[in-house]
């Protein structure tokens, strides 16, 4: 038997220890949300400006399919009065500076916080004369008196989450491609996309001296990064291009620089929802929008379904390439798409094109963890 005392005592400690119990699961979901929060920061669909061309209706359908896709909010859309045409594909400088830059310096002014510039398919890519990309130019912008002077990326080799007030600069991607049924996939593969699927590092034993073996040294040590990472790597050092039977989450090659390159070969990667891609190859983003130049070319791999691939209009020199040791790991690391290409890309206001929805990042926990 206990006394009236004692069982007044174990009723204080049950109350106690309840009262306890519910105090850390409160401050647990606290933690937790705070940490959803923080997580979702540099994700958030509020700090995407959204760019299309009001004068073509599918280059504003594609927007608005977009900004629905990612719940982006409608006043970060700009709809810039550009030619409708599809072959106008350069834009003069006076042009540029005119017609695509400024109405997005004066857009990005009247929203709250951008980190992302999302240019829709129909807009002009590459800015003749100077040997620039549109998206580059605007990604590095400090003041109309530099604009085609290339410099450092204040974000190159960074591994922590982009903001634009910290850097100094946007991270500018491209939603384009050979047709809008195309540029339309990129946001489908993006919003689908789980990651999990095997990444190759195609190495090509014919570049392996002088400045291109760099490259080839490159791929070795992202295979190593991304084994000790658990990820599904598939290093080729073999005189094959390599075609694999299974579709990839992320790919790098020599491309045409590779001796056993053919393009029907190239043509039939397959690839999952999510998977990113780069190749060492100077004039890759040369014809993003119309079939038939030669090389492997970035337009070849969106139309085989990749969600994420960096191009160039004109030549970089090698070292402009993205660094698969920085590019693969921070994407499996969480990192999204426009963060992991600019991470490991070294220019600024340079040849430059990133293709495809920068908030993709299949690995990430904001984008694995569900709430019920």
């Amino acid at each position: 038997h206990t006394s009236a005392g004692e069982d007044q005592e174990h009723r204080s400690l049950k109350m106690k220890g309840s009262i306890s119990l519910k105090l850390k699961i409160s401050l647990s979901i606290a933690i937790l949300m705070l940490c959803l929060a923080a997580m979702c920061q540099a994700q958030s669909p509020s700090t995407v400006l959204v760019v299309a061309n009001s004068n073509n209706a599918q280059s504003v359908a594609l927007a608005n399919y977009y900004m629905n896709a990612r719940k982006i909010p409608t006043s970060n859309l700009l709809l810039e009065n550009w030619y409708a045409d599809d072959n106008a594909y350069t834009c003069t400088l006076p042009e540029f500076k005119t017609l695509i830059l400024q109405p997005i310096i004066d857009k990005v002014a009247t929203l709250n916080h951008v980190d992302y510039i999302v240019i829709c398919r129909n807009l002009p890519i590459q800015v003749p004369g100077t040997d620039r990309s549109v998206d580059s130019m605007i990604a590095g912008y400090t003041d109309m008196q530099h604009l085609t002077t290339a410099r450092v990326n204040p974000y190159f080799e960074q591994t922590g989450a982009f903001n634009s007030s910290k850097y100094g600069i946007h991270l500018v991607t491209r939603l384009d491609g050979w047709s809008w049924a195309d540029a339309f996939g990129l946001v489908l593969h993006s919003v689908t996309a789980k990651g999990g699927e095997p990444i190759l590092l195609d190495m090509a034993p014919n570049c392996s001296t002088g400045a291109y073996g760099y490259y080839n040294n490159r791929m070795a040590g992202a295979a190593k990064l991304l084994t000790a990472k658990k990820a599904n790597v598939m290093l080729d050092n073999t005189h094959s291009f390599v075609v694999p039977n299974v579709p990839l989450g992320g790919y790098f090659s020599w491309g045409s620089h590779d001796a056993a390159f053919r393009v029907a070969n190239f043509a039939s990667l397959q690839f999952a929802p999510g998977a990113i891609a780069e190749t060492i190859y100077s004039f890759s983003g040369q014809s993003i929008r119309f079939p038939g130049v030669g090389g492997s070319q970035s337009a070849i791999l969106i139309h085989a379904g990749v969600t994420g691939v960096k191009g160039y209009t004109s030549e970089p020199y090698a070292g402009a390439t993205a660094n698969p040791e920085v590019m693969f790991p921070n994407y499996l690391s969480g990192r999204n798409l426009a963060e992991s290409f600019y991470a490991a890309s070294e220019y600024m206001v340079w040849k430059d094109v990133v293709i495809g929805d920068p908030l993709c990042s299949p690995y990430s926990k904001a984008n694995k963890l569900h709430i019920f």
